[in-house]
């Protein structure tokens, strides 16, 4: 499987709610060094501070509540896709 269907895999399953907290840190932190690429992996990295903030109300509640931070991480994630699909040739 390609990364940006992966990134897509998991877009789907946060869509879905199909996948535990853990899980998504876990998979966007190893996404991280997939491409030796900085606009990639500077996507990646917001990816991950979003996702730390959507786990903690503390912290998802300044910038709106867990549903706008969800909306930042799939955006994130969106956007890495892409760089990831043009990365692979796609």
């Amino acid at each position: 499987m390609k990364t940006h269907q992966q990134i897509e895999g998991l877009e789907d399953r946060i869509r879905k709610g199909t996948i535990s907290d853990e899980e998504i840190l876990r998979e966007v932190h190893a996404l991280l060094f997939a491409f030796d690429d900085a606009d990639y992996q500077e996507k990646i990295r917001n990816a991950h501070d979003w996702a730390n903030k959507y786990f903690s109300p503390s912290q998802s509640d300044p910038f709106g509540g867990r549903d706008m931070v969800r909306s930042h991480l799939l955006q994130e994630l969106g956007l890495a896709g892409e760089e990831a699909k043009e990365l692979e040739g796609g």
